[in-house]
């Protein structure tokens, strides 16, 4: 009995006496879309090669214009970064710790760390107070009897101070905060605006 065999269709067909018997096909299913030409592929990989070459020489142009910069103009710049920075000895029973006061990026990494630190959201006030004391002592605390705290602790990495912190005796810490406090409020007084000559001081050096 003659069939018409498809993926999707299916059906016998009855033959009848004195026909020919009908012939069998068998429709296989559509053919894939014929492969990308060999021309568009080598086309791709040149235009993603030839990218990757822009990105490579623009990193080693920007290398270059920072290995130009002059001696004095690091100097300089490394003296511009350090403008109202202050500093301050605390002597506790013949220790010295000398602290700073902290640039922007570092009370702002400290505030985060205070507040924003995985696993430690929904703290209460008092932990906060805690932590952010603990954050700004790590950053302020950089030398101990005129040595870099790096020497004394041996490590120079932030949990390193972070555990130094913690195992300092809570009235040490206290003191430690206090000055560190004191130090940050001498400092802002020292360039904040107090009279109507600071306020044209300020606008004039804006001017230049």
């Amino acid at each position: 009995m003659p069939e018409f065999n498809s993926p999707n269709f299916k059906r016998t067909v009855q033959s009848t006496v004195g026909q020919k018997p009908l012939r069998e096909f068998t429709v296989g299913a559509p053919e894939d879309l014929p492969p990308e030409p060999q021309a568009m592929r080598e086309m791709s990989q040149q235009q993603f090669a030839e990218m990757e070459q822009n990105v490579k020489e623009a990193r080693r142009e920007k290398l270059s214009m920072m290995d130009k910069i002059s001696d004095p103009a690091k100097r300089r710049i490394e003296m511009l970064a350090n403008i109202g920075r202050s500093y301050k000895d605390v002597v506790l029973e013949g220790s010295t710790f000398s602290l700073r006061t902290l640039k922007a990026k570092e009370t702002e990494e400290a505030t985060m760390m205070t507040f924003f630190t995985e696993g430690k959201e929904g703290k209460s006030q008092l932990e906060a107070n805690f932590d952010a004391r603990r954050q700004q002592l790590a950053r302020a605390i950089f030398k101990i009897d005129g040595q870099d705290v790096a020497h004394i602790l041996g490590g120079n990495d932030l949990d390193t101070k972070l555990n130094f912190i913690d195992e300092l005796e809570e009235s040490v810490v206290i003191k430690l905060f206090d000055e560190f406090v004191a130090l940050k409020e001498e400092s802002r007084n020292k360039f904040s605006i107090k009279t109507e000559a600071d306020a044209k001081e300020v606008a004039d050096d804006l001017k230049k």
